[in-house]
C-alpha cells in the first residue's frame, strides 16, 4: 500500500463498540448530549448551560456527514463560548455588546433507518469485522483517527483504561488482512462491441511501474489536499487532555479556527466542492479525464488496465471518471478487508451519542418547509422551518415531536438522490414554492457478497485456468448472458483472526457484482464454502468528467450581482438556513472528503448565526 496521505481519502476507522444504541427504542428521542462526558479536547469546558434561547438544528441522515456535522458543530460553539469568557473578562468594567454569549445549539437528529452508520455496515465473518457498506474504510483518515481518539479519551475519562486499545494513529491501528490482491486472473470485458482482457493483479501489483507512477503523480495531489486543512483554520487535534494546548486570546481551543476578541467575523468556508478544489488547485483534474492525463506518459495496455481497474475496484461504474476521482482511487488501492475487532459504524454512534440532543431512529423526513414566522435573534436571515414524516415513514412519538418543532437550520446529511426529500420555500408574497434540487446524480445499484471459503476452485473464474467469462457493463452493447456475474471488482484474503488456531485460516474474498449472486453462483467459484454474508447498496454517484462552464458562469454572474438559473450540483447550501455536506459527492466520495465537507458545512452554519 502506497504510503501517502490521500490514502485516507476513501476510508474509515474501526472505534471501540461503545456506546450501544441496541436498547434505542424506535422512533424515540436518546437525550444524548451531556457535558460531563464531552471530550475535553485542547481545554475544559467552563460552562455547558444552556442559553435561554439556543438555536436549533435538525440533521437528516444518520451517516458520517450528520454524526461529523454535528460534532464539529459542538467543537464551535465550545470556541464561541470559551471566547465570550474572554471578552466578558476583557470588559468585566466597560460591559459587552456581544449577543453571542451563552449561546448554545439545540440538535436533533432522524434517521430512516432503525441504525446509524449510513454506508457503514459490517457483519463478523469467520473471526473477521468485514465492511458490507457504500464505504471502504482506512485507518489513516485523518478525522477519523481524532474520532476514534475521542472514543478512547472518554473510555479513559470514564475509568476503564484497561478496555482502551491503541490509537489508531499508532502502529497498533487496525491491520489489513494478510496478502489481500485482486484475483490473478486476466478478466474479460465487454468494451463497446468489443472485448478487452484486464489483467487487475498486475495493474495493482504494489512493486510494478504503476506504483512508481502513482508515487509521482499522487504526491503533488496530497500536497494540493492537505492545504485545505489551514484554508479552514483547522489543526491536528489529538492531544484531549488540555494540558498541552492552553486556550489563548484569539486562538481557538477546539476547531483550530481564529476568533477576534474585539469583534465576530466570519470564519472561513467554501460555498461548493468546486470552490474548495480550486482553492487548492485541483479544479482542472475535475475536466480531465484520468486516461487522457496518464496517456502520454506510459503504453496504452497499462493505462488501460490500470483505468478498468481503478473504475470496478473503487467505484464500481462502467464509465470513465475524471481524473481527480481517478487518482483517488489510485490513492486507495485495494486494501480494504481488516483483522480488526472494532465495527466502523460504531463511531458515528459514538458522535452521535456524545454531540446530539436527541435522536430519531425509523424516521424518514419527507418534506422541510419554511414556516411563515421568523425568529431573526437566532440567525441572519431569521427563516425557520417544519419538517414532515408521514405516518407510515415515522413513529408517532417522533411525529408529535416534530409538531412541536420550529428549527433555525436543516442539515441534509444524505444523498438529495436517494432521500426522498422536497424542500419548500417562501416566496415574496409568502406563499410556498417548491425548491429546485441540482441535477440529478446517477447512483448505480452494487451486490456487495464476502465469502469464507477454504479456497477457489481450478474451474472458477477467479483461477487463472480458465471458467466461465466475467463480464461488466462498460458501456456494453452485448447481450449479457443468464450466468454473468457482472462482476465490477474482487478482493481475496486470508483472515488474521484465525491465524494462531491450528487449522488453516478461511479465504474471505469480497465480490461486487451487478446482480444478487445466489449459492449456486458461490458453489461454482469456490470450495469448502463456510459462510456468506451479502448485502445491496448504492455506489458512489458516476463521476464523468465535469463541465465547469456553468460553475464559472455563476461565479461571472455572483460578481455582477445576478442570479443563475441553474442550481450548482456541488454546492454546501441548497437555500438559507438549509445546509449539504453531501453536495462534496458531486466532486467525488470518501470519507475524508465527507468529513472536511462537514466541517465546512459547520463553517457556514455558524457564519448564518445572528450576530
Amino acid at each position: 500500500m502506497l504510503w501517502f496521505r490521500l490514502t485516507t481519502l476513501l476510508s474509515f476507522m474501526y472505534v471501540s463498540p461503545y456506546p450501544s444504541f441496541a436498547n434505542l427504542a424506535q422512533g424515540t428521542p436518546l437525550q444524548a448530549f451531556n457535558s460531563a462526558s464531552f471530550p475535553r479536547c485542547l481545554f475544559e469546558l467552563n460552562d455547558c448551560g444552556a442559553s435561554p434561547a439556543p438555536a436549533k438544528v435538525a440533521i437528516i441522515g444518520g451517516g458520517i456527514s450528520g454524526a461529523a456535522t454535528a460534532a464539529f458543530l459542538r467543537m464551535l460553539e465550545s470556541d464561541l463560548e470559551n471566547l465570550d469568557h474572554l471578552r466578558d473578562a476583557e470588559n468585566r468594567f466597560g460591559g459587552s455588546d456581544e449577543k453571542t454569549a451563552g449561546r448554545r445549539l439545540v440538535i436533533d437528529l432522524f434517521e430512516a433507518k432503525d441504525r446509524l452508520g449510513g454506508r457503514l455496515d459490517y457483519a463478523e465473518l469467520e473471526g473477521a469485522f468485514v465492511e458490507l457498506g457504500g464505504a471502504d474504510i482506512h485507518e489513516t483518515n485523518a478525522w477519523m483517527v481524532q474520532f476514534h481518539e475521542l472514543v478512547n479519551a472518554h473510555l479513559f475519562a470514564k475509568g476503564t483504561r484497561d478496555e482502551v486499545e491503541q490509537p489508531a494513529s499508532s502502529n497498533q491501528g487496525p491491520q489489513f488482512l494478510k496478502h489481500i490482491n485482486p484475483p490473478d486472473a486476466p478478466i474479460r470485458l465487454i468494451d463497446g462491441d468489443n472485448v478487452v482482457t484486464v489483467n487487475l493483479a498486475s495493474a495493482f501489483n504494489i512493486n510494478s511501474e504503476v506504483s512508481r507512477f502513482a508515487a509521482h503523480i499522487l504526491q503533488g495531489l496530497a500536497d494540493s489536499w492537505q492545504h485545505l486543512y489551514p484554508l479552514l483554520g483547522l489543526q491536528t487535534c489529538i492531544d484531549f487532555s488540555g494540558k498541552s494546548h492552553p486556550i489563548r486570546e484569539q486562538s481557538s481551543g477546539v476547531s483550530g479556527v481564529r476568533w477576534p476578541t474585539k469583534r465576530r467575523r466570519f470564519v472561513p468556508a467554501f460555498h461548493t466542492a468546486v470552490d474548495m478544489m480550486r482553492a487548492v488547485h485541483l479544479s482542472t483534474l475535475l475536466k480531465q479525464k484520468l486516461e487522457d492525463l496518464i496517456r502520454p506518459l506510459y503504453p496504452a495496455p497499462l493505462v488501460h488496465n490500470m483505468v478498468d481497474a481503478v473504475v470496478r475496484a473503487v467505484y464500481t461504474q462502467g464509465t470513465s471518471v475524471h481524473a481527480l476521482a481517478g487518482a483517488v482511487g489510485l490513492a486507495g488501492g485495494i486494501g480494504n478487508l481488516y483483522k480488526q475487532k472494532r465495527p466502523g459504524r460504531d463511531v458515528v454512534s459514538f458522535l452521535m451519542e456524545t454531540f446530539v440532543d436527541h435522536t430519531f431512529l425509523n424516521c424518514r423526513v419527507t418534506s422541510i418547509e419554511e414556516r411563515e414566522s421568523r425568529r431573526e435573534w437566532q440567525s441572519q436571515s431569521g427563516k425557520t422551518f417544519r419538517l414532515k414524516a408521514p405516518d407510515s415513514l415515522c413513529p408517532v412519538d417522533a411525529r408529535d415531536y416534530l409538531k412541536r418543532q420550529a428549527y433555525d437550520f436543516v442539515v441534509i446529511a444524505t444523498p438529495l438522490e436517494l432521500s426522498g426529500l422536497s424542500i419548500f420555500s417562501r416566496n415574496e408574497v409568502g406563499e410556498l414554492k417548491k425548491v429546485r434540487f441540482p441535477v440529478p446524480r446517477k447512483f448505480q445499484e452494487v451486490f456487495v457478497t464476502f465469502v469464507a471459503a477454504e479456497g477457489i476452485r481450478r474451474t472458477s473464474a477467479l483461477n487463472p485456468t480458465g471458467g466461465p467469462t466475467f463480464t461488466t457493463s462498460r458501456e456494453s452493447h452485448h447481450e449479457l448472458k443468464e450466468n454473468d456475474l457482472l462482476l465490477y471488482a474482487s478482493w481475496c484474503g486470508r483472515s488474521l483472526a484465525e491465524e494462531e488456531k491450528v487449522r488453516k485460516p478461511p479465504l474471505i474474498c469480497k465480490l461486487t457484482t451487478g446482480r444478487e449472486l445466489a449459492d449456486e453462483d458461490l458453489s461454482q467459484l469456490f470450495r469448502g464454502l463456510r459462510r456468506s454474508v451479502r448485502r445491496r447498496w448504492f455506489a458512489y454517484p458516476f463521476l464523468r468528467p465535469m463541465n465547469l462552464s456553468a460553475e464559472e458562469s455563476r461565479e461571472d454572474d455572483k460578481a455582477g450581482n445576478q442570479r443563475h438559473s441553474e442550481v450548482n450540483p456541488t454546492t454546501f447550501q441548497l437555500v438559507e438556513n438549509v445546509f449539504y455536506p453531501n453536495g462534496f459527492e458531486g466532486v467525488f466520495s470518501c470519507m475524508e472528503g465527507q468529513a472536511m465537507a462537514s466541517r465546512n458545512v459547520a463553517h457556514l452554519l455558524v457564519n448564518a448565526l445572528a450576530v
